[in-house]
């Protein structure tokens, strides 16, 4: 059996805020797809100059509780969000790369094979270091784009 791979449309709404800095709110919409059934599913999308991450893709894995946002490309990483764990990974700039500790303290999906939100709130930390707090609610919806089916 295998499971289709949608084009769809993805929202991200963020927040974040770093010590002794205000808040800044970030809004992007962008063309991807999304694949996965019985509650693990995968948002996938490219990258652009406007995140500063052109040549770089970035997808979540979501299953139950928890979450991955791994980025390929100019920028890898891969950081696991998970309420009540704190996961460390590396976050390679291609000219160096840092300790990243993230400390999930909301994961809440509702995806469907249709679409739907994924809400992921957590602190960060670089080199061990807080360094702030951010959040993100990401929605999916299904686009009648098919040329993006790759």
């Amino acid at each position: 059996m295998s499971i289709e791979t949608k084009p769809v449309v993805i929202e991200i709404q963020g927040r974040q805020s770093f010590q002794g800095s205000k808040p800044e709110s970030m809004e992007l919409v962008t063309d991807g797809i999304f694949w996965g059934s019985d509650g693990k599913y995968m948002i996938s999308y490219p990258e652009s100059e406007m995140t500063g991450l052109a040549g770089t893709t970035t997808t979540f894995e979501v299953s139950g509780n928890s979450a991955s946002l791994i980025r390929e490309g100019t920028v890898t990483s891969h950081m696991i969000f998970e309420p009540g764990r704190k996961h460390l990974s590396l976050y390679d700039m291609g000219f160096g790369a840092l300790t990243i500790g993230v400390d999930a303290s909301k994961v809440r999906s509702n995806l469907s094979e249709t679409g739907g939100t994924l809400e992921i709130d957590y602190k960060i930390e670089i080199e061990h270091i807080i360094a702030g707090e951010s959040s993100f609610l990401i929605t999916v919806r299904e686009s009648s784009d098919r040329t993006l089916i790759q």
